[in-house]
């Protein structure tokens, strides 16, 4: 434990309701971006068929709703307040489940095939409708649910690779600190790059 005092806490804020509320935020500002872009004279083609579908639903999102997703972020970012006046610091994986596969996150065919007609066509009824993006979205958050915290609330966090998984790819752990405290997280990865080095691991093929 390199002197660090560990415990075992329960997740902060509800987990499945921060991330409807991030899905709300990122449509609508997909929307938002898009729309700015295309004020510029840049055609809505330009642009991946995702993330036309991404803006579609942002368009069709109510200010209200909007409003509503940002005010409920005051919730975790009071909840992680409170861990810290315990904690210097939380430690979670990065990630949920192994690396991707190159290729592996892309959308099936058939997905790419109704977002390109929904977008042809301007069905964004049926596109909310059908809770595509949103699984889609909600299947991304899967691999990587613990990242979103710090993201959201604006707090510091790393990830450092402290393993190699049995196909000899890179397995990281997070370690999260309150506003301002960057300095943490810089004096951890020194000690934890000290006591285990990971400079020297590379994969079978890499450029240098």
């Amino acid at each position: 434990s390199l002197g660090h005092h560990v415990e075992w806490i329960d997740p902060v804020g509800d987990g499945m309701q921060l991330a409807r509320d991030y899905l709300t935020m990122y449509f609508g500002q997909v929307a938002a971006q898009l729309t700015w872009w295309q004020q510029q004279g840049v055609p809505a083609s330009a642009f991946e068929t995702d993330t036309q579908a991404l803006g579609l639903i942002g368009r069709g999102l109510a200010a209200g709703d909007y409003a509503l997703a940002r005010a409920r972020w005051n919730s975790p970012m009071r909840a992680l307040g409170q861990l810290f006046t315990r904690f210097d610091l939380y430690l979670t994986p990065t990630c949920a489940q192994p690396p991707a596969r190159i290729g592996e996150l892309a959308a099936p065919r058939w997905q790419r095939t109704a977002l390109q007609l929904i977008l042809r066509f301007g069905l964004d009824g049926v596109l909310r409708r059908s809770g595509l993006v949103e699984q889609l979205a909600f299947d991304n958050l899967h691999r990587t649910p613990f990242t979103q915290l710090a993201n959201l609330t604006g707090t510091p966090a790393m990830s450092v690779p402290w393993a190699l998984d049995d196909n000899g790819l890179p397995v990281g752990v997070q370690f999260g600190a309150a506003w301002g405290r960057e300095d943490l997280l810089f004096q951890l990865a020194t000690q934890l790059e000290l006591e285990r080095p990971w400079g020297h691991w590379r994969p079978p093929v890499f450029a240098a």
